[in-house]
C-alpha cells in the first residue's frame, strides 16, 4: 500500500510537471513558428520560397497585429477600472409545485 502511494505521488508530480511546460510552450507559439520558418529558409536557400517568405511575412504582421490588440485590451481595462465579477441574481418566486 505505501508503494502505491509513492507511485502515485511521483505520478502525479510528473503530470503536473508536464502539463506546466506545456503550457509554458503554448504562451510564444508565433516564436515558434516564425523560428521554424527561418530554419526552413535557411536549409532550402536554393529554391523558390515563395510561400516560406509569405508566410513569414504573414506571421510578422500578426504579431504585430496581436500587439496592437493586447495593448487596446490593456487600455480599455484601464479605463474601466474595477470590473464586475457577477451580474445579481435575480430573485425568483418559489413554486409550491416543483422539486
Amino acid at each position: 500500500m505505501k508503494i502505491r502511494a509513492i507511485l502515485l505521488t511521483a505520478a502525479s508530480a510528473v503530470a503536473l510537471a508536464m502539463g506546466s511546460a506545456y503550457a509554458a510552450d503554448k504562451t510564444v507559439p508565433d516564436a515558434q513558428a516564425l523560428k521554424s520558418v527561418d530554419k526552413n529558409i535557411a536549409k532550402d536557400t536554393d529554391n523558390d520560397n515563395r510561400g516560406l517568405e509569405k508566410a513569414k511575412t504573414r506571421l510578422e504582421a500578426n504579431e504585430k497585429r496581436h500587439e496592437l490588440h493586447r495593448d487596446d485590451v490593456k487600455q480599455d481595462r484601464l479605463e474601466k477600472g474595477e470590473r464586475v465579477q457577477r451580474a445579481e441574481r435575480v430573485e425568483r418566486p418559489e413554486r409550491p409545485g416543483r422539486l
